[in-house]
């Protein structure tokens, strides 16, 4: 595993450590904490994870019922990735309520420093997959336990964790257009992880998104506290 996602995983998990209510931090973070095994129950991306608190350990559960198309429990450096994400997100989510109101990657905090490589990493492989077949890119978000919102001509969001929803969108071109895709944000994100670790969360709900759709998502994106500006 590269060493900068164990120390990013490693500081993560002291950020968890240094909160010392955990009810609290679950009731921020909009999911629910286990007294008795001294736990959160964290879904993300249509599966249900346990957190240990206050290690930060995380365990993969089932699939939860209403996302048959999540795809199967991460291993190795996918796991890694997804554990970085959820012990960020407890530790840092503000428990401010969703606005409603979606934003640009360019919108949030530093995001026009990083818009380059979150376009080339998130959105252009998205159009690539769904630009000429956007009813997939549908199907696939219900199949995620998402749904469909009004933008483009397909979108849909997808709950990657409680409190951040992603919404994402593709226009199907024509002769004279080519297809092009969109991601967007609930302003309120920027309260739950940071701009950088965003970029990540985008990858994640686009591959999940890929797998529901029938392919399988071989590659992982970038780990929270990796990405350089292009």
């Amino acid at each position: 595993m590269p060493t900068n996602y164990v120390l990013a995983y490693k500081e993560s998990c002291r950020l968890l450590a240094a909160e010392k209510d955990p009810q609290a931090v679950a009731r921020r973070a909009g999911c629910r904490f286990e007294p008795a095994g001294s736990y959160f129950e964290l879904p993300v991306l249509g599966r249900l994870y346990q957190v240990d608190y206050p290690s930060g350990a995380v365990t993969t559960g089932e699939a939860l019922p209403e996302a048959p198309g999540t795809p199967p429990a991460p291993e190795g450096d996918g796991l890694l990735t997804v554990s970085i994400l959820a012990v960020q997100y407890l530790a840092t989510a503000r428990g401010l309520p969703l606005t409603g109101e979606w934003v640009a990657f360019r919108e949030l905090p530093g995001g026009h420093i990083y818009n380059t490589p979150f376009t080339n990493r998130t959105i252009r492989p998205m159009v690539a997959r769904f630009g000429k077949d956007p009813a997939a890119l549908t199907d696939a978000v219900l199949r995620l336990g998402g749904r469909k919102e009004g933008f483009g001509h397909a979108s849909g969001v997808v709950d990657v964790f409680p409190r951040i929803p992603v919404c994402l969108i593709v226009w199907e071109g024509d002769e004279e257009v080519p297809p092009s895709g969109q991601i967007l944000f609930d302003r309120s994100a920027p309260a739950y992880l940071e701009t950088e670790a965003l970029v990540v969360v985008a990858g994640q709900a686009f591959l999940a998104a890929r797998w529901a759709a029938g392919t399988p998502a071989l590659e992982s994106p970038p780990s929270p506290g990796t990405l350089e500006p292009e």
